[in-house]
């Protein structure tokens, strides 16, 4: 599924809500009994649950020249915001899973290292950003990717850029490193190398 939007000057991700399922079927189920019975406060507070669930919105965002990244979240129709810090640790990285059921997919982790983040959420450790299945996915990625390593660029800053594709067919896999600038290693290759977190080569 998609879930971001790029501009000229931003990059939005729009993040996963887990929940929000649960929050339709409850914000439905309420709806369809509410004109026949009178809910009990058990009931009723299912309900407000459920609206709450649907309502919820999760992104993140980056804007040129603005050496800051921001977290956004929405509680029913308030916005929330908190700007996070840049880093020369942040790294993107883009990830072929291939679960044991079910269709692979290519998804992009946010993983950020800015003091007020790692303090302010000690267990929220990265943000699953964007996903996509094969097999296109590692197209929209790489530019997801190089968008917001251009916003890093802005603001004078490197961000890692890791891979981890294992698995994956050579061929796809060298064509996502070179457009990426990070040096491939061929899967029968001793060398091999799943997880890289430096960039290797900066496009110009």
């Amino acid at each position: 599924m998609k879930m971001t939007k790029k501009t000229d000057d931003r990059v939005i991700c729009n993040l996963k809500v887990w929940h929000k399922p649960f929050g339709w079927f409850w914000t439905i189920v309420f709806a369809i009994f509410l004109p026949f019975t009178s809910p009990n406060p058990l009931q009723a507070a299912f309900g407000v649950l459920g609206l709450w669930s649907v309502l919820r919105k999760r992104e993140v965002l980056w804007c040129v020249n603005e050496a800051q990244w921001v977290y956004r979240t929405r509680n029913f129709w308030k916005w929330r915001e908190v700007q996070y810090d840049m880093t020369a640790d942040d790294t993107l990285t883009l990830i072929w899973c291939t679960p044991s059921s079910g269709s692979s997919y290519f998804y992009l982790k946010f993983i950020p290292k800015s003091a007020q983040f790692t303090q302010r959420h000690p267990i929220m450790e990265n943000f699953t950003v964007e996903i996509f299945p094969t097999p296109t996915g590692e197209v929209e990625l790489t530019a997801t990717i190089k968008e917001i390593r251009r916003i890093y660029a802005s603001c004078n800053i490197d961000v890692n850029i890791g891979v981890a594709l294992d698995e994956l067919n050579d061929k796809t896999s060298k064509a996502i490193h070179d457009e990426l600038g990070i040096e491939f290693f061929p899967t029968q290759s001793d060398e091999k190398v799943v997880l890289y977190s430096d960039i290797v080569r900066r496009e110009k």
